[in-house]
């Protein structure tokens, strides 16, 4: 679709939304709808927006936040290292443009990065509508699914968390990847060569897009087209920039120590994929933490029962691969889309259970499944009135949880709160609540949460290494040099506690110690400036002054925001 200049600039963004994906709509929409597509999207649209729209007032928070936005150098300028950087193990330079795009605008202002995500969430509700319009051939049907995914609780983290951006982009570019294939009739080479780069970005946003050449297997399926080697092998460029992506990916993850057998990731993703399903039919209690079950053995009731219902998942799928296709073919799509996320129950060396962010692009299938069955028992009439009303009641419903949910990711407190109210033993939460009271210099109330945190889960480096931080500003250096070196005994890769631990050095007037150990935490992170900038003044202090010059001018072009910090090393760079 062509839009002209002049149009685009008098519209907002929300109507641009609507009228972009409304016109390829139009033209797919074969049902004879009682309301035209335009209302149905602007519906979307605007439930999408009001069930989220808490997050608009929320802030950062402290989980991943500072790491991939605010303290990251790579944000604050337009640099082209994002293609040749990890945040720190996934590979998303797409959406890291986004975010440098953002800085440039307006700054770290959380309000504009918070309204980026809720656009994003509404441009893939219209973009789920455009699919499911397409593939149900059914406009109302599809309403109802895209409906239901506009304001369901579990897409309250992937909307409200501003670090799960990477999940709407890579939902964002999927979805057009996946409508420009069944767009391509016939196969167009064009349509084709726009969903290959589509898939691409997608890929670029975040790896987990990889699964989509298996998805676009189950679309051919669906649409009556016969899976052959033939087929299969008509997707090598999709295939082969799936097997590129992967092969990045392994680059991020080359530090992670898997504590798992592939039997326990076996049974986790039993427990996973099950616990998806029962959070989507009833989202309560949802959480940042999933922490795993003590009880992951084969012969569990716990595990028995999520098999069994597994099973019984995966029957229904077969058994209805004729009479109602689309419902086995979104369920097809839900299971293989959430395939990626069985490699990530690793976590702050803790074992997760899910995560709600996951469950984003999967839950697309299972949308389309409610929308085939939909189609099939409310083919017009009555019964279609009664399904659009029913369709609007339960929305309500869940938009309230959702408005419930996304405003407890208005702070750090208040996210981590309600971890510690679902889940009373989650290390995690009570690791991010003491950083968040050593930031505000409470100590007194930080200290015994790093320690329950290091009890309940002794091989947790982030809370040691905060434990570590804790005990140096009560000037318990003993126990801050001990509990720093428990962290990189778990991991000597790990650069904040080589940094925290030359901070222990430079009070104990270890002045050498204290180099070492800031020299270790620049190899190990190149992009830690606070580490350039107290080696700079330690070079300086005992007279190694082109070394000091060097990394001063390395901090720079790190953080420009440290010139005039300290005018003794600013003098370093008038008298070279």
């Amino acid at each position: 679709m062509d839009v002209c200049h002049e149009y685009y600039t008098s519209q907002s963004p929300v109507k641009l939304v609507v009228v972009f994906a409304t016109a390829g709509m139009n033209q797919a929409s074969t049902s004879t709808g009682s309301l035209r597509t335009e209302a149905f999207a602007a519906l979307l649209v605007a439930a999408a927006l009001l069930a989220f729209s808490p997050t608009l007032r929320a802030d950062f928070v402290a989980w991943d936040d500072p790491q991939l936005i605010l303290e990251n150098p790579l944000i604050r300028n337009f640099s082209p290292r994002i293609f040749a950087s990890f945040d720190p193990e996934l590979y998303i330079p797409a959406t890291l443009l986004t975010f440098q795009i953002e800085h440039a605008i307006a700054g770290f202002s959380a309000t504009v990065f918070h309204t980026t995500n809720l656009l994003l969430h509404a441009l893939n509700v219209i973009l789920i509508f455009w699919l499911l319009t397409l593939l149900l051939k059914n406009r109302t049907a599809a309403f109802i699914g895209a409906l239901l995914f506009a304001v369901h609780p579990l897409n309250a983290e992937a909307v409200s968390w501003v670090s799960a951006r990477k999940e709407l982009l890579m939902a964002a570019f999927s979805l057009g990847s996946l409508i420009a294939y069944v767009r391509s009739e016939g196969r167009s080479s064009r349509s084709l060569l726009v969903s290959l780069l589509l898939f691409a970005l997608a890929l670029l946003s975040k790896v987990t897009a990889i699964t989509l050449p298996v998805l676009l297997l189950v679309i051919d399926w669906y649409e009556g087209r016969r899976i052959s080697m033939r087929s299969i092998l008509e997707k090598w460029p999709y295939f082969g920039l799936s097997a590129i992506f992967g092969i990045v990916a392994l680059f991020g993850k080359s530090h992670t120590v898997s504590v798992l057998s592939i039997f326990d990731i076996l049974l986790l993703a039993i427990r996973s994929t099950v616990f998806y399903l029962s959070k989507f039919f009833a989202p309560f209690n949802l959480s940042a933490i999933y922490p795993a079950p003590t009880d992951l053995t084969l012969t569990s009731g716990a595990q028995l029962l999520a098999i069994g219902i597994l099973i019984v998942f995966l029957g229904i799928t077969v058994a209805l691969r004729h009479r109602i296709r689309g419902m086995s073919a979104g369920m097809l799509l839900f299971l293989i889309a959430l395939i990626p996320s069985f490699l990530a129950y690793e976590k702050a060396n803790e074992i997760t259970l899910a995560a709600d962010r996951y469950a984003y692009l999967p839950l697309v299938g299972l949308v389309l499944a409610i929308g085939a069955l939909v189609k099939e028992i409310a083919p017009s009439g009555m019964a279609r009135r009664a399904a659009i009303l029913a369709a609007l009641v339960l929305s309500s419903i869940l938009g309230v949880l959702s408005w419930q949910q996304s405003q407890l990711w208005r702070s750090t407190e208040t996210l981590f709160t309600n971890v510690l109210r679902v889940h009373p033993e989650s290390a995690i939460a009570m690791n991010n609540i003491g950083f968040l009271r050593l930031t505000e210099g409470n100590i007194e109330e930080a200290l015994p949460l790093f320690e329950e945190a290091v009890m309940r889960n002794p091989e947790y480096v982030d809370a040691y290494v905060n434990l570590g931080a804790t005990y140096g500003r009560a000037s318990r250096y003993d126990d801050a040099e001990d509990a720093l070196k428990k962290a990189l005994a778990i991991d000597p890769t790990e650069a904040q506690a080589h940094y925290n631990l030359a901070g222990v050095h430079q009070e104990r007037a270890n002045n050498e110690g204290a180099i070492q150990e800031y020299e270790k935490t620049i190899e190990l992170r190149p992009s830690h400036a606070p580490a350039h900038y107290q080696l700079a003044l330690l070079y300086l202090k005992f007279g190694r002054e082109a070394e000091a010059r060097a990394t001063y001018e390395e901090l720079l072009e790190i953080d420009p925001t440290y010139r005039g910090k300290a005018e003794s090393l600013d003098r370093l760079l008038n008298n070279p």
